[in-house]
Formats: C-alpha cells, sequence, structure tokens
C-alpha cells in the first residue's frame, strides 16, 4: 500500500472472499468491510504505521465481512520497505478466526458457570480487582437447596436462580452483576454508595419478594435465602472470597440477612475464630467446667452437681457455651467436647470422694450425635472405669427434643446405658412437648423440667398444676423431677409448697469452678 493508501494484492484468491474489487482498490474499500468497532482503531494504527522507521513489524487484529455477511477475524502484519525512492507499506492478512473463537470459548468457559452461565468465581475476582469502593456485594445462599433438588430434581436449581434474578431485575432495574460463586451461592454487585440501613433495607425487600415468588410457583420449592452484604471499600482484596464465604456460612446458620459492618462484622469475625479454635482447644483440654448443684427442695442438701463446659481463649476471652456447643455439633466435634467434659466431671467427682464423706451424682450433657455413636457406650464407660467410679453416679442429661426422634438406634443406646448401670435424665423437659406418656416408658431416673416451663407455672394456676401432676406422676413411677432456673425465692417457694423434689438455679446456687466445691461443705 503506497502513502496515498492505494493498495495492490498478490494473493487474489484470499481477498476475493470480501465484496471489494482486486484492481485499483484503496485503503478505504477495506476499511468499508471492517467491524465499526474496529475501524477507527484500525486507521489509526495505519497513521502511525506510515511514521515508524524502515522494517518494523507491526501486528495487530480485527474483522472484515466477508461475502456471506460474516465477520472473519484477520491477523494483519505489515513492515515499511523503500521501494523506487518512496515508502510503501508491504504486508500479509492471515484468517484466524478459528484461533479466536477458541481463544473466547476458552475464555467463557473460564469466566462463566457450565450450569447456568452466570459470571463463575474466577470472573467474580477479576471483577473486583477494579470494582468501585462505594459499591455493595451482597451473599445470597439458597440454604435448602439439597431439600428442594430431593423434591423436583435438578431443575430446581436453574428456577430458584430464575426467581432470584427475576427478583433482582425488579428491585435493582438491572443495574447489578451477578455471580455464581458456589453451587447454592451467589453475590450480586451493585456499584451505589448505601449505609447499612439502606443495605439491610434492601436485603429484606429480596428475601420477601423471593419467598412470595417462591410460594406461588406451580410446584413449591423449599426454599430460603441467606443474606449478607458486605461494603467494598471495608474489603481486604487478599481475603475477599473468605470474607464472602464466612458472610454466607454466618447468614446460613446463625443470622440473616446480616451487614458485614460494625457490631455485626466483629460478632461475624469472632464466630470464625472460635470455630477456627474450637478443634485445638478440644485436643489440648482447654474446655473447662463450672458445677452448679441440684438441691433437695424439702431439706437443701446437695444432691448431685451439673458440670456445665466452659472456655476462656487466651486471645477471644470468655466464649459462651451457646456460641461454641452448636459450633461443635456442626463441625462434628461435639463427642469430643462431650469426653472431655465427662473426665473433667469424673476427676471432679474422683477428688470429691478423697475429702468428703457424702457421696453425690454428678450430671452430665450428652448430644444426640453422641448417642448415635456405635462406641458411645464403650467410650463412657471407659472414662467412669479410670477414674474409680460407679456408673450410678453418672446422671447422663439428654434435651428432650432429641428424644422426639425416638430412632431405634437411639433407643438401643439408652436402654444400653441403663443396663450398665448409667442413670438417665430427660434435660428441657416441656420445650419439646414430647407426649408424657411416651417419656415416662424410657428407663429414665430423672426429668428436668425446662426454666420455660417453669417460669410459665409461676405465672398461669394451669401450668402450675401440670408441674404439680408431673411430680406425683414421677413419684409414682421412682423418676425424680428437677425445676430448673429457680431465679428468685418466690419461685422457691411457691415450687416447693407444690411438691417439687429438687431445684436448681441461681437463687440456690450459682455455677462454680470444681475447686470451689471441693473446698466447700460435701453433700449430707
Amino acid at each position: 500500500m503506497t502513502r496515498d493508501n492505494v493498495v495492490a494484492f498478490y494473493n487474489t484468491p484470499f481477498y476475493e472472499q470480501f465484496d471489494m474489487p482486486i484492481e485499483d482498490s484503496t485503503l478505504e474499500n477495506w476499511l468499508a468491510l471492517v467491524h465499526p468497532e474496529d475501524r477507527e482503531d484500525l486507521q489509526n494504527k495505519v497513521s502511525e504505521h506510515h511514521q515508524e522507521v524502515p522494517l518494523v513489524r507491526v501486528k495487530t487484529r480485527y474483522r472484515v465481512k466477508n461475502r456471506l455477511g460474516h465477520y472473519l477475524w484477520i491477523e494483519a502484519t505489515g513492515t515499511l520497505v523503500e521501494q523506487e525512492g518512496d515508502m510503501v507499506m508491504v504486508g500479509t492478512h492471515k484468517n484466524v478466526s478459528e484461533e479466536v473463537f477458541l481463544n473466547q470459548y476458552l475464555s467463557h468457559i473460564a469466566n462463566h458457570d457450565s450450569e447456568t452461565g452466570l459470571y463463575n468465581r474466577h470472573q467474580f475476582l477479576q471483577d473486583m480487582a477494579k470494582f468501585d469502593e462505594k459499591g455493595w456485594l451482597f451473599v445470597c445462599c439458597f440454604t435448602q437447596l439439597h431439600e428442594a433438588q430431593r423434591r423436583v430434581g435438578q431443575e430446581a436449581t436453574s428456577r430458584l436462580i430464575s426467581t432470584l434474578v427475576a427478583v433482582l431485575d425488579e428491585i435493582l432495574s438491572l443495574r447489578y452483576g451477578l455471580y455464581r460463586i458456589n453451587a447454592d451461592t451467589l453475590v450480586f454487585t451493585v456499584e451505589q454508595s448505601m449505609t447499612p440501613t439502606r443495605a439491610m433495607t434492601l436485603m429484606k425487600e429480596v428475601d420477601a419478594r423471593f419467598l412470595q415468588q417462591v410460594r406461588t410457583c406451580e410446584v413449591a420449592l423449599a426454599a430460603n435465602l441467606g443474606l449478607g452484604a458486605l461494603p467494598r471499600a471495608d474489603m481486604e482484596s487478599a481475603q475477599i472470597l473468605t470474607q464472602v464465604f464466612n458472610v454466607c456460612e454466618y447468614a446460613r446458620l446463625v443470622e440473616s440477612p446480616v451487614t458485614y459492618v460494625g457490631p455485626s462484622r466483629k460478632k461475624i469475625v469472632r464466630y470464625f475464630q472460635i470455630e477456627d479454635a474450637l478443634d485445638a482447644a478440644i485436643a489440648h483440654r482447654q474446655i473447662d467446667i463450672a458445677l452448679q448443684p441440684i438441691v433437695a427442695s424439702a431439706t437443701g442438701d446437695l444432691v448431685s452437681y451439673e458440670a456445665l463446659a466452659r472456655w476462656t481463649h487466651p486471645v477471644l476471652g470468655v466464649v459462651s457455651p451457646g456460641e461454641f456447643i452448636p459450633m461443635a455439633e456442626k463441625l462434628g466435634y461435639i463427642h469430643a467436647l462431650g469426653m472431655v467434659v465427662l473426665e473433667k466431671a469424673c476427676q471432679f467427682l474422683s477428688a470429691f470422694d478423697k475429702m468428703h464423706q457424702s457421696r453425690p451424682s454428678i450430671n452430665v450433657n450428652v448430644s444426640a450425635q453422641q448417642l448415635l455413636k456405635p462406641a458411645f457406650v464403650d467410650d463412657v464407660m471407659a472414662v467412669v472405669t479410670d477414674n474409680q467410679l460407679s456408673p450410678s453416679r453418672m446422671v447422663l442429661e439428654i434435651t428432650e427434643s432429641y428424644l422426639l426422634e425416638n430412632t431405634q438406634s437411639l433407643m438401643t443406646t439408652l436402654n444400653a446405658l441403663h443396663r450398665r448401670g448409667f442413670k438417665l435424665s430427660i434435660d428441657d423437659f416441656g420445650a419439646g412437648m414430647t407426649a408424657i406418656t411416651g417419656l415416662f416408658s424410657l428407663p429414665l431416673y430423672q426429668v428436668k423440667l425446662d426454666r420455660a416451663l417453669v417460669m410459665e407455672a409461676m405465672r398461669l394456676p394451669a401450668c402450675l398444676k401440670l408441674v404439680s401432676y408431673l411430680c406425683d406422676y414421677g413419684r409414682s413411677h421412682g423418676i425424680t423431677v428437677v425445676a430448673e432456673g429457680v431465679e428468685t425465692t418466690e419461685m422457691f417457694d411457691r415450687l416447693t409448697s407444690t411438691g417439687v423434689p429438687y431445684l436448681q438455679g441461681f437463687c440456690l446456687y450459682r455455677p462454680c469452678a470444681p475447686d470451689v466445691w471441693l473446698t466447700s461443705r460435701g453433700v449430707t
């Protein structure tokens, strides 16, 4: 091509596929076929190339339309050479469409979710590098995806995502980005500034409309959203996925919707610090116990101690049982945790026996997950034997709601414990409203009335009569009844006059470290 843009073609068969003259052609004829998005850029590059030093090779790619109306990707290579005293541009054109399309396909696969076509985690991380600092990320997880898939099959996923997209389109008027980060987790992004209060309002609106849409479907799906919001300005780029997954997990299991700011952020960070530290704390026996007595209402004698798990972390400080016990169940650590508590309870009882004449019992809480372990009975027996104690002094407390399952394996374990001499107690009776006759058909030693039931008995005469009936029923069946949560002298007096034989609560004794009880008076 000369400086006045006259073009001469040497490989005419290649250029015959384009709708332009082979003879007396100009650059303008060629530019007319170039894709509009590439045309200006190509023209600028040609102009710049004319200014280059001779023999400098320049390569570029752009799209050109053929006679069939299809755009082909052309790779052009050119250089300036001197010819008859003038400078001309000499070059080649090559069809690289297959290579470009293959690269585009591979790029699409790399950046899109194969099942839904949404942007994937890889694209999400790329986009976050240039995401507006004032924007927000919103995490959405389908908390019951497996249940929905069980009911309607794999199409449940696409239906739930389609419903969510329809809700977001309506609320955000298409002004958002959407990524599928995990099988049941999506992130939508909004590039506008908002307060945490506005972010919370937006999540509540999404949640409400999503549930409304799902419930009006022809086939209702089991579906709840866990929702969390994270301001981009407060996120660490190196930890962005960790923060997203942490908020997702927290929204799924603890609280939804939730914002990753202020006190909420501190709670979420603490939650995962506890989760990360719990395994080691159990393994290194850093879980301690506090002991709260159970008292005979008629005499005031201490007849047993309940062992309550306690944990003080060197950095996190006091971690409440309400924080770490549900987490231990979720992570599969509950049996190991329970064995640490049992071991320390037995050590206390052995030490107590050496210092006092009385022989109290010890109450230890047991999880349903423990009861379902095949080796549970042998594990408990081994700890008790190692501490030279009789199983009859062990009162194993099982939460009432667990017995609602009433599985055969659960019943088998309870009966095996009973045969070995362990005493069985139902904790929180009244919370699950299990049938009384069903409960008392179990090999029980004790029933502990839930503190909510006890509080209701203080308020409602009919509920107090129920408590009285349970005590009479227990006496006639050889089962002791304990009222938990006795907080005031008024409660103590009323429960005692009603005939409740055993009481436990702050009005009587608060939980204390084992050493406190070892040096105090024993059970008489």
